[in-house]
């Protein structure tokens, strides 16, 4: 009984031409000016060509990037109305016929509203052609046969005798056809063109003509770990599940594929992909390391990011020479991408594990672990059967107490790896950094960090990594790091630290790989790049 009052509602909306009413109020034409405005709009754009600018203006960029958040509402409305106009053919659903023509008003406009966004999307480039001229034409397709749709069923509905009325039934079920069509492709262009058949059964995939389904790649244990290819079995399986998705055959964001080697090498519109042997000036490696936030990070962010380990591995293939044929044993590793390496080959390490990892320490107390968890803290072991511990400070979004870091000096032993990235930490919390012996590895980006921190990092003999970006250290910092004789990576983007106070640090740190950032649009890179990675 409701669902009828509502129908009955929508039927005196319209048979009091209530909403015609609020159109004309606002300035709106008569259906049929109206519908012939619709379509010269949608055919103006259409035949629209770029100006030969490298890129459509950012105005044109923002108001495309609405299409995937429009795309789904005339979808909604189109068979809503084309459901109610079925149904009111039979005598019993009478009713639902005076709701067709407002709810294919609204299915109407934002189909063209959508196409017209959909449109300026196109223009930022990165789809493949053809999947792109098919989804683009259907959905103005689709667009103008709504209009016309519409138009014919208002005209219809004004004057029975209206001989355009026995064409309007025909053209809203191309309409509706042609909306599964440029569904069908827009899933295509954002989700490859074997999104829909992916996971068909074989025997299906047989009836449809379509070769047998490709098992995807997985990570799996290497059993001879020294004859492994790096880049087929280690580095392939990471690009292939975290960055094939986007840069494909079918979906080249940036005018680059990820797909085969070739591709890889040729690179895209930002050029080459990697320097071979400097990883630090690869624009792949740049990229993965940028914060999560920015527009430049890759994978962008809500897309499943790589893990610290798979960066590091990518780094070092790059580093290695970046080579498609060389083994695990033809390249030299750090004992960080040892571990890293034993991991992949199941524990199967291609030389024993040296200085902190070759450390033989009792494993940590299970309550004290339980503590630091429950205080925010991620503990976990650096690898399978190691009493090794990296830590990781969750809380990142509130000020930090003391408490979960005056237990940590009980755990000075195991802790090798310290993530406190983004943590605002009291004072007494950065005491306990001297404690930590076994340091190999420290976060400290976008942390409240201070010079004076800095010097408490004297006391750390292993210490090889350290991350600052993002934090107020200046040159009197860098100074107390001249004491760090096994420090290789020291990343200090968007710091207060000057080219000169680098350049001291290095004439003390000779292997030192400094990285003082990359170059944005329009501007010139800073950092001056020493060493390498296990070199």
């Amino acid at each position: 009984m409701f669902g009828q009052h509502i129908l009955r509602a929508f039927g005196k909306l319209y048979d009091y031409k209530i909403n015609l009413g609020i159109l004309r109020r606002l300035g709106a034409l008569r259906p049929s000016r109206s519908g012939l405005v619709l379509a010269l709009l949608l055919a103006s754009v259409s035949a629209s060509a770029q100006t030969g600018q490298e890129e459509p203006p950012e105005i044109l960029t923002f108001l495309g990037r609405f299409h995937p958040l429009l795309v789904h509402i005339p979808i909604g409305f189109l068979f809503v109305a084309f459901m109610l106009e079925v149904f009111s053919r039979f005598q019993r659903y009478r009713e639902l016929r005076h709701a067709v023509t407002f709810i294919l008003l609204l299915g109407t406009i934002s189909a063209v509203l959508s196409a017209v966004m959909g449109y300026f999307l196109s223009l930022s480039g990165g789809y493949e052609a053809d999947t792109l001229f098919w989804h683009q034409w259907l959905g103005i397709g689709v667009a103008v046969l709504s209009v016309v749709a519409y138009v014919l069923k208002t005209n219809a509905d004004r004057w029975p005798s209206f001989p355009g009325g026995r064409v309007y039934f025909p053209v809203f079920v191309l309409a509706v056809f042609l909306t599964m069509g440029a569904g069908h492709y827009g899933g295509a262009l954002t989700h490859g063109s074997d999104y829909l058949t992916q996971y068909m059964p074989q025997p299906l995939r047989t009836l449809a003509g379509l070769p047998p389904r490709q098992k995807p790649v997985q990570s799996k244990p290497i059993t001879n770990l020294a004859e492994a290819v790096v880049y087929r079995d280690i580095v392939h399986p990471i690009v292939e599940t975290r960055c094939v998705s986007c840069h494909n055959p079918d979906k080249m964001k940036g005018d680059l594929r990820m797909d085969s080697p070739e591709q890889l090498v040729k690179g895209g519109e930002s050029g080459p992909l990697f320097v071979a042997g400097n990883a630090q000036q690869s624009e792949m490696v740049k990229r993965l390391l940028l914060p999560e936030e920015h527009d430049d990070h890759m994978p962008p962010k809500g897309k499943s990011q790589l893990t610290k380990e798979q960066v590091e591995l990518i780094r070092w293939w790059i580093d290695g020479g970046a080579s498609f044929d060389k083994t695990v044993a033809q390249l030299q590793a750090t004992p960080e991408v040892k571990v890293m390496l034993a991991r992949l080959g199941n524990g199967a390490a291609t030389d024993k594990p040296s200085g902190v990892m070759a450390l033989k320490v009792p494993p940590a107390p299970a309550p004290l672990l339980g503590q630091l968890r429950q205080m925010g803290m991620g503990v976990t072991p650096v690898a399978q059967g190691s009493n090794l511990l990296q830590v990781k400070w969750w809380k990142k979004a509130e000020p930090a107490g003391k408490e979960p870091f005056v237990l940590m000096p009980k755990l000075a032993q195991q802790v090798t790896w310290l993530d406190l990235g983004n943590a605002q930490l009291p004072a007494e919390a950065w005491d306990v950094l001297p404690a930590l012996k076994n340091l190999t590895r420290l976060h400290l980006q976008g942390s409240n960090v201070t010079d004076a921190v800095l010097a408490k990092l004297k006391g750390l003999p292993h210490l090889e990594y350290l991350n600052l970006y993002g934090t107020a250290v200046t040159d009197a910092g860098l100074g107390h790091l001249a004491g760090l004789k096994q420090l290789k990576s020291l990343y200090l983007w968007q710091t207060k630290v000057t080219p000169e106070g680098v350049r001291q640090l290095q004439q003390q740190l000779p292997d030192l790989r400094v990285d003082q950032g990359w170059a944005e649009k329009g501007e010139k890179a800073a950092a001056g790049v020493l060493g390498g990675l296990g070199k």
